[in-house]
């Protein structure tokens, strides 16, 4: 299902997958804003009709993404008191393909991928 104000395109559902009775295993909902861009993303894991993913995007003024910010409700009483993780990235925006790059992730402001492996590692490139 489509959502439009006038011929702007403000959002989309995505229904995937039916149980045998015919109910949604999983529904997502896209929001745009009005640079066309998406803007969130609402899932429902679990297909009660209530959110349990959302993840919002952060555009730089050429429109490229530079963060994702995901938040979980673990509790089922929606997203107000979770705490949302933010990715930012680090864009080449002049590399040779002529479209934007990203050099490097950063997840709640340390370096991403280090992070996540090695915890007590501050290096950004570990050794393979």
């Amino acid at each position: 299902m489509y959502e439009y104000d006038g011929t702007q395109q403000t959002g989309k559902t995505v229904h995937e997958g039916l149980d045998d009775t015919g109910d949604v295993l999983e529904e997502t909902t896209y929001g745009y804003n009005l640079q066309g861009r998406m803007s969130q993303t609402l899932i429902d894991e679990d297909g009660n009709g209530v959110a349990d993913k959302k993840l919002d995007y952060g555009y730089d003024s050429d429109g490229v993404r530079v963060s994702q910010t995901v938040t979980t409700d673990t509790n089922g009483n929606g997203f107000d008191d979770e705490t949302p993780v933010e990715t930012k990235y680090l864009n080449d925006k002049h590399n040779a393909t002529g479209f934007s790059q990203v050099l490097e992730e950063w997840l709640d402001g340390c370096p991403g991928p280090a992070n996540l492996e090695n915890p007590d590692d501050g290096e950004t490139n570990p050794e393979e």
